[in-house]
């Protein structure tokens, strides 16, 4: 893994925040993803604490997104990855839900935006694909786990040609609106770790922020290729999709949605 010299501006961040413990601010990285991960794996190979850490950085060569998908990361984008030891079972069961409502949160903070969610772990607005999540988790003495998180800020980058949506940018809808990424990347990471804390009330915030509506036609993709057609009927307690077709009812806990 190749890493640019770190970035000044971390001390500011931290007292920025009244959780995070250890910022890394780097200027471009291969992945936050990969880092978090060897972060994880060394504090767990030691049995030790890992406090609360953000990586930060401006771009990312090799992003990564949900199933080895690349994940364009210009400069100009909020590319981070919060980790930590400590987590409950039932806080890393709705790891994913409470980043989305967290980061929706935050936007709206920012400004008139209404955005969604698309599930599992995606944020649309106004149409386009605006960020999305990874997450990582290893079970050790303890849990430790990871977030990333990629986002548009300045720019939209062009998604390829397999692109199920079209991808927006955060600057297109706020022009007016100073958007830091670092004082972004604290302010989700304050949200996340509130919705954590109270999870009824994030699994609540969730689905009011679903995309999707009951009836609405959809076609999934599962991870072992098998692909599952048929009309949204909600989602469960533990966040899984229910979708309705010629064979019954069927409740998947992952998948790639594409649009009908």
């Amino acid at each position: 893994m190749r890493i640019n010299s770190p970035l000044p501006g971390a001390e500011s961040l931290l007292k920025a925040s009244k959780r995070i413990a250890h910022v890394v601010r780097l200027e471009s990285i291969d992945s936050t993803d990969l880092l978090a991960r060897r972060i994880i794996a060394e504090a767990a190979d030691e049995d030790e604490i890992l406090a609360a850490t953000l990586i930060l950085a401006q771009s990312q060569r090799k992003g990564r997104g949900r199933r080895g998908h690349e994940w364009v990361s210009p400069s100009g984008g909020l590319y981070l990855d919060y980790l930590r030891s400590g987590f409950s079972t039932d806080q890393l069961k709705y790891f994913s839900l409470c980043g989305a409502v967290a980061l929706c949160r935050v936007l709206e903070e920012l400004g008139p935006v209404q955005p969604k969610i698309k599930w599992p772990n995606d944020i649309l607005l106004e149409g386009g694909k605006l960020g999305g999540f990874l997450c990582y988790a290893l079970r050790a003495a303890e849990y430790y786990a990871a977030i990333g998180l990629g986002l548009n800020v300045g720019e939209a980058p062009d998604p390829g040609p397999e692109a199920k949506y079209p991808a927006r940018a955060l600057k297109e809808v706020l022009p007016d609106v100073d958007l830091d990424p670092g004082g972004l990347a604290v302010a989700f990471v304050e949200a996340f770790e509130a919705a954590l804390e109270d999870l009824p009330s994030s699994r609540l915030a969730w689905t009011s922020r679903l995309a999707h509506r009951p009836g609405e036609k959809m076609k999934i993709c599962l991870e072992n290729g098998e692909e599952i057609s048929g009309e949204f009927e909600g989602v469960d307690a533990d966040g899984c999709l229910l979708v309705k077709n010629a064979e019954g009812l069927r409740k998947l806990s992952s998948g790639d949605i594409f649009p009908v």
